[in-house]
């Protein structure tokens, strides 16, 4: 059925549904939810954090990246800090230069190491050379729980040094091989010549069956001189559905991108890592790059689904039923009042999401003061 929106009404205000997210109405259930608020420590055979919900490493190797980036990820760089309820991935520069195979730990079971001769991935081909490493680094992934569409959250202050490439982000394999929504990368090149304040955000997506994936959606954002920089407290919101990719900083909308065949459809994991990028570090031909020590700290990270009833036709004819909505995303809603007004109260956050349609009728309204959204999507099924 073709979608569409359709109002009869005497007096409505419609707020644009993109303007910020509202995750305390009842549209949206917490499936994760970290503070950090309880002291753990990581299990030094497997580097799973105590309470299972973490870990520190991609995969079973200690880095990733390839020619560019130059960081070792170890679970001692990555600090639960109970007493500021956060968690820290710290970098550290190997003052002796490149960093011997034997100076830091592995996961259990893995022969991985990245400075051995003959691990050809991370050979430098244009180059002809042997990468080196310079840098401990720290990295945590949600321990095996994939996540399907939903939105998902992160705050978090950013280290900003020369080098410096942060990231949130979800990755996983489908049918297409690899996909990857980046929430937020910083980098001294998305910086738009502010390096304070400028991020990126992107997609990856394979249109074919091959391993390569393309760059889709590519955006660089800046935050205005009125806003903290990236240095201090900020959150990286990202409305993930089968139709569009929604992005947010400190809850306010940014950007959005809804070309359908290029958007991840399945299951994801959430990484987020403190890697030191090569091209801006210039690490083989050091001292000239960065060679410091820096950290990313995390306050919290969460992710949200929307409640969904995609198969049910929704009638409100009463104030009664408006007030005991259940919020999930119908396949169309009804606003049918059959003798007294329905009204959005003046206190009231309402969003209303169908698949198909939606339709209001004499008299419904909305008070001044009052918020009320309506948006056509398709159904977020949790694969």
């Amino acid at each position: 059925m073709k979608k569409f929106l359709y109002l009869c009404v005497s007096i409505i205000t419609c707020l644009n549904a993109m303007a910020q997210i509202d995750l305390y109405d009842r549209n949206w259930d917490t499936v994760f939810y970290d503070d950090f608020s309880s002291y753990r420590t990581w299990d030094p055979q497997t580097w799973i954090s105590s309470d299972g919900k973490w870990k520190a490493l991609a995969g079973n190797w200690v880095t990733h990246g390839g020619q560019y980036e130059h960081q070792i990820y170890q679970y001692q760089n990555c600090v639960f800090d109970a007493t500021n309820n956060t968690v820290k991935l710290v970098s550290e520069y190997d003052w002796d230069g490149r960093i011997p195979a034997c100076n830091y730990s592995l996961p259990n079971g893995s022969t991985y190491y990245p400075n051995t001769p003959g691990q050809n991935f991370y050979f430098d081909t244009i180059n002809n050379i042997l990468l080196s490493w310079y840098y401990f680094s720290g990295e945590i992934d949600v321990n095996n729980q994939p996540f399907g569409f939903g939105y998902f959250e992160i705050r978090c202050k950013l280290p900003l040094h020369h080098g410096s490439f942060p990231a949130f982000w979800l990755f996983g394999n489908g049918p297409h091989q690899y996909e990857e929504i980046d929430i937020f990368e910083y980098s001294e090149s998305d910086s738009e010549h502010d390096s304070l304040r400028g991020y990126s955000s992107g997609i990856w997506f394979n249109p074919d069956t091959t391993y390569a994936a393309t760059n889709y959606f590519k955006n660089h954002y800046h935050l205005s001189i009125s806003e903290p920089d990236l240095g201090q407290y900020h959150t990286f919101g990202c409305e993930w559905m089968p139709d569009y990719v929604r992005l947010y900083r400190d809850g306010r909308f940014v950007n959005e991108f809804r070309e359908r065949q290029y958007i991840p459809q399945y299951p994801k994991n959430i990484r987020i890592n403190y890697a030191l990028n090569n091209n801006s570090l210039n690490s083989n031909n050091f001292p000239n790059g960065w060679s410091g020590t820096d950290l990313m700290t995390i306050d919290y990270v969460k992710v949200c689904y929307l409640n969904w009833d995609c198969e049910t036709e929704e009638i409100i004819t009463c104030q009664s039923d408006l007030d005991n909505f259940d919020y999930a995303v119908k396949k169309d809603i009804k606003i049918l009042p059959s003798a007294k007004a329905v009204k959005v109260r003046n206190t009231d956050h309402v969003t209303l999401r169908a698949t198909d349609y939606f339709q209001a009728s004499n008299p419904f309204f909305v008070e001044y003061g009052g918020e009320f959204s309506v948006i056509i999507q398709e159904c977020p099924t949790n694969q």
